[in-house]
């Protein structure tokens, strides 16, 4: 392989793999509302999840939960890589045949655009819908498919 040549795919992995990414504190600190469980008291929902991994590293991963008439997707980057390999985002739009969905609140502008850049379009504004650091943000539903 090149130097440059990375080997990127996805695969369905179990929650505890996914725990291991969510679980990492530098993570779960930067993700997580106010109002939401203690790292100590995390339990992965019953979801499906989508490893994306860099070669044999997991980078991230895909949560799809049942949501009206397809699934809601929240995907958490380890931020090293999040720019760097949009193209999982792309490589997984391109093969999926269900509606996904996305809530983003607007503290979180860039990843608004960054997924309007892979076609996801607005649904609705979302008034209060996250609390972090004290402050309450309003939000975005967006749609992709």
């Amino acid at each position: 392989m090149g130097q440059g040549l990375v080997l990127l795919r996805f695969q369905t992995i179990t929650p505890k793999c996914a725990g291991r990414l969510y679980k990492d504190p530098a993570m779960f600190n930067k993700i997580v509302a106010d109002n939401y469980a203690t790292l100590e008291g995390l339990e992965m929902p019953r979801a499906e999840y989508v490893g994306f991994y860099c070669g044999r590293l997991l980078v991230g991963i895909l949560v799809l939960t049942a949501y009206k008439d397809g699934y809601l997707g929240h995907a958490q980057i380890l931020p090293e890589h999040r720019m760097k390999y949009i193209s999982f985002g792309r490589s997984y739009l391109q093969g999926k045949t269900f509606r996904l969905y996305a809530v983003i609140p607007n503290k979180y502008r860039s990843y608004q655009k960054i997924c309007k850049r892979l076609g996801f379009t607005k649904v609705s504004e979302l008034p209060k819908m996250y609390l972090k650091g004290g402050d309450i943000y309003d939000g975005e539903e967006l749609v992709h498919g």
